[in-house]
């Protein structure tokens, strides 16, 4: 007998009746809700096992439905176990629930969408990884001077962190004695003479016993996403370490590799008691790619993406973490279902996955917490870790940013709330935490917002239609105020009041032509911004930096500037560096010279030089001045080089070209601007 219509609504009443009436009982697993969806979704069963199923909830009221013929099971009607409401968090009893959402999710029209849209190419979501830190930008109250040495009097150059006492891995970190430097796969530690001059101490290379090699002891790059052979390429990067932490005697060692056919995220603890000699002392790897790291206290958090490759969905797919005294004695081990967790997934394409290790005990495995979704950046205090997802929604074809929180403060992490906005993140710097509430600046389709959430992640304030038709540049949160600079043609940069949540407000801004990339608070009353100048029609190839006093909120005014024609900045946050005097800094820039020549054949020939430095800049009675420019031609014959870092011990300075051919480091007298002397990291294979 043909069963009547019925809506999606009514078969779900029927199901809740059967549910609430049904005794506790033992389950078959062939009447699970994962073998029932199979069945019915003509699904290859796979054989029997003799396990005996518990949880029989979702399982007999699938089974019920199925046999009174109630409806034909479909991705838009089944509901599987774990179907957290907004905001809230549930962990998953078993793998097969997570399978489940999983499978359901690929039986979607989102799914085949997404598909489509990347036309197969899901991979490309997780290795599009730069070897270049996150994001732009440090608040006032946590920004890291240059660190004094008592015992000896000396000083040298830190990272320029996002939160104070939070560790962050760079690709160059001194100890006042040595440099230690990320070139690709490679860590040079480099002793400093007291003549200034570098000289090679040793080199590590930890993705030679963790990596996949080839018959011909090559690293490989390629993964077989189950869509398809993805090879990398010079943007993308699977192979690489994304940097490095010095701590205690220890460097810390953040890297990326493909290690048994998938992408690995990890940390390698080395001894560096002897520089000349590091030995490894435990290794630490976890599915997925990175997205970053932070040092707490005595503990690494080690954040990672994992999107799922594989056509089939089993056990397979479950995110593992591993350790081993050594790349060759490790052992995977899938994170524990219980640790494992939903939260609103719109798009479960992968597994976030967070991690703690503590570094003093360097305890047999990290203890970790998976998310099944999946995160693009990070903000990280001592208590608490927050991820940001971009996720487009296709029904109302806008594009979200979800945020989950953490707690760190235990021996695992683990989730707190999530929730979500709509728009898009310039970076880590746009979302910030204070007294309990967490501020996000986004770009929607059309403007700009600030939006106010409390610990729950709920939304308690907002602030839109900044600068209709622009975009987000760069942010700023200094406690109860908030700087947001957006640009189309001039950078407008706003004063936002936050000290009522519910209702934050523009106090006032000033447009000029350019836009900063980072914004660095001197003292209480002044704003440094590091960017690109311009004119009223759009940027004009010159580097700016822009000074301005903030002191009256509702009339913010440039009151100083400093350019640099056909040039440009290093705007990463870590490549900015404080130094030993007062409220001066140091900025990596590259520069374009061109000249003509006289006239040939009725043809005007040009002349380009290429070159590469270190301003030393500071800020003096409110006034930019120039204390040195540190600048040698292109260090590289293929013009390609470039100071990624400035580092300085005492009176020495160094700027430090991690990229290029060979890779180099050029040291300066930091009063008198001299150069000192030079240090090539390998001799470049026409040398040899």
């Amino acid at each position: 007998m043909k069963q009547p219509d019925r809506s999606e609504n009514d078969i779900r009443k029927d199901a809740d009746e059967i549910r609430a009436s049904l005794p506790e009982m033992h389950l078959p697993e062939s009447l699970s809700a994962e073998s029932v969806t199979d069945l019915v979704s003509g699904v290859e069963q796979k054989k029997p096992k003799k396990k005996i199923v518990r949880r029989i909830l979702a399982g007999a009221v699938a089974a019920c439905l199925v046999v009174t013929g109630l409806f034909v099971l479909d991705a838009a009607v089944y509901a599987p176990v774990i179907n957290p409401k907004e905001g809230e968090i549930e962990y998953a009893q078993d793998y097969s629930e997570l399978l489940s959402i999983i499978k359901d999710y690929r039986k979607s029209e989102n799914f085949k969408n997404r598909m489509s849209a990347m036309n197969g190419a899901k991979i490309m979501d997780q290795v599009q990884t730069v070897v270049d830190a996150d994001g732009v930008g440090v608040p006032e109250s946590v920004r890291e001077p240059a660190y004094a040495d008592a015992k000896n009097g000396s000083s040298y150059s830190r990272t320029n962190t996002r939160v104070e006492g939070i560790g962050e891995a760079d690709i160059v970190k001194t100890d006042g004695k040595n440099l230690y430097i990320v070139k690709g796969s490679t860590i040079y530690i480099v002793n400093l003479g007291s003549d200034g001059k570098p000289e090679k101490t040793s080199k590590i290379s930890p993705l030679d016993t963790l990596a996949d090699k080839d018959e011909k002891g090559e690293l490989v790059d390629d993964v077989d996403s189950g869509f398809g052979v993805y090879h990398s390429c010079c943007i993308f990067l699977t192979n690489y370490v994304r940097g490095i932490y010095v701590y205690n005697s220890t460097l810390v060692v953040e890297l990326c590799c493909v290690r048994n056919k998938k992408i690995q995220t990890g940390i390698a603890v080395y001894d560096i008691g002897d520089t000349s000699a590091p030995k490894v002392k435990r290794v630490f790897m976890q599915d997925g790619s990175p997205i970053s790291s932070r040092v707490a206290g005595n503990s690494i958090i080690l954040v990672s993406n994992s999107v799922i490759y594989s056509e089939t969905i089993d056990d397979g797919i479950i995110p593992r973490v591993s350790s081993g005294e050594n790349g060759s004695d490790m052992k995977d081990e899938m994170v524990r279902s219980g640790d494992i967790a939903v939260a609103n997934a719109a798009n479960p394409e992968g597994f976030l996955i967070v991690s703690k290790t503590n570094l003093d005990t360097l305890e047999s495995k990290p203890e970790a917490t998976a998310l099944l979704g999946g995160g693009s950046d990070i903000y990280c205090t001592d208590s608490t870790v927050y991820v940001a997802t971009e996720c487009y929604d296709t029904k109302s074809e806008k594009t979200n940013t979800k945020l989950t929180s953490f707690d760190i403060t235990g021996e695992k992490p683990q989730l707190k709330a999530s929730g979500a906005v709509e728009g898009t993140m310039l970076d880590t710097f746009s979302m910030d935490e204070y007294n309990g509430y967490i501020r996000v600046a986004v770009t929607r389709s059309g403007d700009n917002c600030v939006y106010v959430l409390d610990a729950d992640m709920k939304k308690v304030g907002a602030l839109e239609n900044i600068a209709p038709g622009e975009t987000v540049r760069a942010v700023r949160f200094s406690g109860s105020t908030g700087y947001v600079v957006t640009f189309l043609q001039t950078d407008p940069l706003f004063v936002i009041d936050l000290s009522s949540p519910e209702s934050p407000a523009i106090k006032g801004e000033v447009k000029l032509p350019g836009f900063s990339s980072y914004l660095h608070p001197v003292g209480k009353n002044l704003l440094l911004g590091v960017g690109v100048g311009g004119t009223e029609e759009g940027t004009d190839g010159s580097a700016k930096l822009s000074l301005f006093d903030v002191s009256d909120p509702s009339a913010p005014k440039e009151v100083d500037s400093f350019v640099m024609e056909n040039a440009d900045f290093n705007t990463e946050y870590k490549a900015f560096i404080e130094d030993s005097d007062p409220n001066t800094y140091l900025i990596p820039f590259n520069c374009w010279r061109y000249s003509q020549n006289e006239y040939e054949d009725n043809i005007l020939s040009t002349d380009a030089k290429r070159s590469t430095g270190v301003v030393r800049i500071s800020v003096e009675n409110g006034k930019l001045v120039q204390k040195n420019i540190y600048e040698v031609t292109s260090i590289d014959d293929n013009g390609a080089a470039q100071f990624t870092r400035a580092a300085f011990v005492n009176n020495t300075l160094y700027g430090i070209d991690c990229y290029g051919l060979t890779g180099k480091i050029i040291s300066f007298n930091k009063t008198t601007g001299e150069t000192l002397g030079e240090f090539v990291f390998e001799k470049a294979a026409a040398d040899e």
